[in-house]
């Protein structure tokens, strides 16, 4: 229970603890003078000396554009100190409270008090800290009408969170009133008696006359628009109204508030690729064509400003930068050199200057061979292809066009398996990548743990181990290609699931889960990760759960419960009636491995379930895109390194006949034509195919052995007798 509360002693009384009443913290500092002086001439260093010396360190002041200064104090000593200041040296001042700042408002709803006075009402609230009350009309059918809601105006610039009226405890909102328009002039920011504008009609915006008896067409005088100018679906109105409730929300000046506002919203009629595209032309200099090169098929030149004056010359540095010695390495491995390179870059500066635009001039000059390398801004040694990514980073997030990423199949599909311990099925795993190429595959039971790492060439991952126990169980992981920008997802979860966001046509979301048979889940559990999950999502995983919903005999205690999370978060299920599952002991086929979308992507998807275990129990499971028909692959590249440069020469003259047409674009086709005849006689080009995964020991009786099983398999999945 505690010890005894001692009482007072004989003769003594507790003194009731004191409220400690607010004090102004901001003032307005003016000079005193018959001629309306200002501080506009006064040193800054005399204004400090003289402010700092009676009154100390302030927390702020700021000479206002009146010319006045505004003094922001920090305590009752420096408030008490500051009005009492008659001169700052012997310049003499007048300190009074600012009008506003030290004031705030807030709004109550209550309707039990839609009765009371006014007078009443601030006189009840006058111990909090209330100094006037007002109460919100509205207008109806011509007639104002009085509300449940009353606005409050207290002694200090800190608004209070709540108030107590009698026995009710009412929450107190912040105050924000709506945009202050002129009615002279419309404009927004200053009232009629501050107006220094023409007259202009409120309904027709047209100036000299009054909006009173106007029968023209409506038109808003600030934005333009078929509406009148007092119009709250003005879109000038909206953008006022969001800088008076930034002001009010942060406690902020009005300037601070529309610079900050204004900074949020972007320019209308302009986005980034209209910018972009803008050449930028500089005052004394003069604009000479320059070749762009791009991706692209078609034609672009461009108008670049090139400056007649000679540039300073500046030393090269001898030392190489870590991009260029990695820039090396990568030609290196590639029969090339920095020379050779800057020979490409040489040949196409020459054709820029002649003016020649060549249709396939980026393929020609060395085009990049993978996805990442477009994606990746600064060249850098992760940049190579050769490079194993380790599982111990999250998943890159690339920069780059994430809208179309170059030279990717924007259909490659999403794989879930279920792989019974991923250490050992390594092989496996590289041969369903060469299989199917996806975007990600997501893997459950990897059984590894947390000191244990894993490498796989082109693939990110994210992983999530189970290291509950003493040897490794369960765990999941997901392994998203590097041809795809994509970031991870921090999930909040105490179930083994693990989520990624891939940009492929657009973000989707990918989750990967494993339930383990025999544990205990939560539906509150499910029901938060989903929440987790930005929209549109695919959770693929291993549920554990017969239900006949996705193709079991039965149904049993978690096939109803997922069952229920997927009515109650309005989900879609993929699976058919394919099983996913075999059981050796039993030689029987169940379907437990599961794909869950969100509604948005359920037309635009395709299941399917693969026909080999891959040295496992589960198949895995393919969702692909419904028109993955369509998919791209990597345009073949010339191989710089194996080219027959002398027959090149010859097979490139370029004479004067081919230019001497009075077409210019006939003669800049003759010219292509001659450059890509060479070039296609004397350059060899690379496979279009997408990289593989190259086992040195595979042979021909590999590949016959491989056959058989798969051809066994299938007749025994036919028949299991």
């Amino acid at each position: 229970m505690g010890a005894r509360k001692k009482g007072p002693f004989s003769g003594h009384h507790i003194v009731p603890k004191q409220i400690e009443h607010p004090f102004d913290i901001y003032f307005i500092v003016k000079r005193a003078s018959d001629t309306n002086e200002t501080f506009e001439n006064v040193s800054p260093f005399l204004v400090e000396k003289a402010l700092t010396s009676p009154v100390g360190e302030v927390a702020n002041a700021r000479k206002l554009r009146t010319g006045d200064l505004l003094v922001e104090v920090t305590s009752r000593q420096q408030s008490q100190k500051l009005a009492k200041l008659k001169t700052f040296a012997t310049i003499p001042v007048v300190v009074s409270p600012h009008s506003s700042l030290n004031s705030s408002k807030g709004v109550i709803t209550c309707g039990e008090v839609l009765n009371e006075p006014l007078e009443v009402i601030t006189n009840e609230l006058k111990s909090q800290g209330v100094t006037h009350v007002r109460r919100i009309t509205i207008r109806r059918g011509g007639q104002l009408l009085e509300t449940k809601h009353h606005v409050l105006t207290f002694n200090s610039p800190k608004l209070s969170e709540s108030i107590k009226a009698g026995y009710f405890k009412l929450k107190v909102r912040p105050y924000i009133p709506n945009p202050l328009r002129c009615f002279k002039c419309q404009r927004f920011g200053h009232s009629k008696s501050n107006c220094r504008g023409t007259l202009t009609c409120a309904r027709c915006a047209g100036t000299g006359h009054e909006s009173t008896d106007c029968t023209l067409k409506e038109k808003c005088a600030n934005c333009k628009g078929d509406h009148t100018s007092f119009s709250r679906s003005c879109p000038k109105w909206k953008v006022e109204k969001e800088i008076v409730s930034t002001k009010f929300t942060q406690n902020i000046s009005f300037p601070e508030a529309r610079r900050l506002v204004h900074a949020q919203t972007p320019t209308e009629g302009k986005s980034y690729a209209s910018v972009a595209k803008t050449s930028l032309t500089v005052s004394g200099t003069q604009t000479k064509p320059v070749i762009i090169l791009t991706d692209s098929e078609s034609e672009q030149v461009s108008t670049s400003p090139i400056k007649d004056s000679k540039k300073p010359k500046f030393k090269k540095k001898k030392s190489m930068y870590k991009s260029e010695r990695s820039l090396a390495l990568k030609l290196a491995r590639q029969g090339s050199s920095l020379k050779d390179l800057k020979s490409i870059k040489s040949v196409a500066l020459e054709l820029g200057k002649t003016g020649l635009a060549i249709q396939d001039l980026p393929s020609l000059f060395a085009n990049p061979s993978t996805c990442s390398e477009l994606l990746k801004i600064h060249p850098s040694e992760e940049d190579d292809d050769d490079l194993e990514m380790s599982c111990d980073q999250p998943a890159t997030q690339s920069t780059g066009d994430v809208k179309n990423p170059p030279f990717c199949s924007l259909m490659d599909p999403f794989v879930s398996w279920n792989c019974r311990g991923i250490g050992s099925k390594l092989v496996d795993i590289k041969a369903l990548i060469n299989t199917s190429h996806p975007v990600c595959v997501a893997l459950q039971e990897t059984f590894l743990k947390p000191s244990h790492c894993l490498k796989l060439r082109g693939y990110s991952c994210v992983r999530k181990d189970d290291d509950t126990g003493i040897s490794a169980s369960g765990g999941v992981c997901i392994l998203t290609s590097n041809l795809y920008p994509s970031t991870t997802l921090n999930l909040h979860t105490s179930l083994q699931a693990v989520a990624v966001q891939v940009h492929v046509r657009t973000l989707v979301t990918v989750c990967c889960i494993y339930l383990p048979p025999n544990a205990t889940v939560s539906q509150n559990d499910l029901n938060t990760l989903i929440d987790q999950l930005p929209t549109p999502f695919i959770l693929l995983g291993d549920f554990n759960g017969h239900s006949t919903m996705w193709g079991s005999d039965s149904t049993n205690s978690r096939g109803r419960q997922i069952e229920q999370f997927i009515s109650n978060n309005s989900l879609c299920l993929l699976n058919n009636d394919e099983t996913t599952y075999f059981h050796e002991p039993t030689r029987t086929f169940h379907s437990l491995d599961l794909a869950i979308c969100s509604p948005q992507l359920l037309p635009l998807l395709n299941f399917t379930v693969g026909n080999d275990l891959y040295n496992s129990d589960h198949f895995p499971l393919i969702v692909s895109h419904a028109d993955r028909g369509g998919a791209t692959r990597p345009p073949p590249r010339y191989l710089f390194q194996r080219a027959d440069w002398d027959a090149f020469t010859q097979l490139a003259d370029i004479t004067d006949t081919m230019v001497s047409t009075s077409n210019i674009t006939e003669a800049v086709q003759n010219v292509i034509d001659c450059i890509m005849y060479a070039a296609t006689n004397t350059i060899p080009k690379s496979s279009p195919g997408i990289r593989k995964f190259r086992r040195p020991w595979w042979n021909e009786a590999c590949r016959d052995s491989n056959r058989e099983q798969k051809r066994r398999w299938n007749i025994f999945r036919r028949c299991p007798t």
